[in-house]
């Protein structure tokens, strides 16, 4: 598998991460529930943290060897950061809404992006 298919799969892998982590904090909220931190929240949060390194060296790899004006390796590091942050967030009701949903937005904007033009180069 070459790296921009690499790429593709982990970046698909992280939409899904997104997908399920705010899926997670909006039934958390619903039920008023925080969750146990051993048990669920840090056994996920190492997971997606295992593959988001992943993700993280893989894009800024591909920045550096495809040069565009749409996506900058600042923007992979921020994502990383927020979709890092969120994993941890989405087990906690009293997680700030708009905070969360701005970081949630922030991070798969960048994935989706960073998906697209890895697509594109594809072709």
């Amino acid at each position: 598998m070459n790296m921009m298919n690499k790429l593709a799969k982990h970046s698909k892998e992280m939409l899904m991460h997104l997908e399920w982590i705010e899926k997670r904090y909006i039934d958390g909220r619903k039920e008023n529930k925080k969750a146990d931190f051993f048990g669920e929240v840090k056994p996920y949060a190492d997971k997606v943290k295992q593959e988001l390194d992943v993700w993280k060296e893989e894009a800024l790899h591909f920045l550096q060897s495809k040069a565009t004006k749409k996506l900058w390796p600042m923007q992979i590091n921020s994502a990383y950061d927020q979709i890092e942050t969120c994993s941890i967030q989405a087990f906690y009701p009293e997680t700030s809404k708009s905070r969360f949903t701005n970081q949630l937005q922030s991070a798969k904007y960048v994935v989706e992006t960073l998906l697209r033009i890895v697509e594109e180069s594809e072709v």
